[in-house]
Order: C-alpha cells, then structure tokens, then sequence
C-alpha cells in the first residue's frame, strides 16, 4: 500500500517538475530553478519540505529586481502554482499518514481482541471434574 503513494507522491512531483519547466523556464529571468527537470524535481522538494520557498517565489516573480524583462503574467501564475503544488503534496502526505494511523489503529484492534479472548477463560465444552470421576 505505501508504495502506490510513493507513486502518486512521484507523479505529482514529476507533473509540476515538467510544468514548471515548461512555465519558468524559457523565460530567462535569473536565477531560475527551473532550467532542467532534475533542477525543477529539487527545487519542489525545497518548496515542499519549506526551505526558503518564499524566496523562490520571489526570485521567479521577479519581485525586487528593477528593470527585470520577466514576463508580467508571473504575478499570478507563479503563486498560483506553488499554492496548488503545496496543498496538494500536503494533502496527500497527511491522507498517507491518516491511513497508516487508520491501519495501525484496525491492528492494535485485532491484536486486543485476540488477547482478551486468550486471557480469559473459557466455560463453554469444560467438563467439572468430580472427586469420584477423578479417581476411576
């Protein structure tokens, strides 16, 4: 089960990777973290795990930098794409950790049940041995 989540986890990287190429990368506007695929994959594990994400944003908004050539519509569509990235990759990552508390919950169930039924003892099909039985 983990690993087709280990799947959705690379897909969902590996469609804004190529993405994000295809958006920021032609555009020429230093430095861009977009170049290639494996600079794009690294650059979503920064902007997933948090690590100075804003500044990413920023850098590829062109946001401090007078006289940047860099397209105008980056004023919408890169926030746009770094919140839909984020909230989708934390979306699936707590559904992920969900299903392993739901999981682990069903088998601390089972594993209580079956102790109960071995601790306590059973009446049903003992027979009560009496002195006399015991003794033939």
């Amino acid at each position: 089960m983990a690993l087709e989540f280990i799947y959705f986890f690379f897909a969902l990287f590996f469609f804004y990777a190529v993405m994000g190429m295809e958006l920021f990368a032609q555009l020429g506007c230093p430095p861009s973290s977009f170049k290639n695929f494996g600079s794009s994959f690294f650059t979503l594990c920064e902007v997933f795990t948090g690590n100075n994400w804003i500044k990413i944003l920023t850098d590829i908004q062109g946001i401090g930098r007078p006289g940047d050539a860099c397209s105008p519509y980056l004023a919408w569509v890169a926030p746009l794409y770094f919140i839909s990235f984020v909230t989708c990759a934390w979306f699936l990552l707590l559904t992920v950790i969900g299903i392993v508390l739901a999981i682990s919950e069903l088998a601390l169930q089972d594993s209580l049940q079956e102790y109960r039924q071995w601790s306590s003892p059973s009446v049903e099909g003992t027979e009560a041995v009496s002195p006399t039985t015991a003794t033939d």
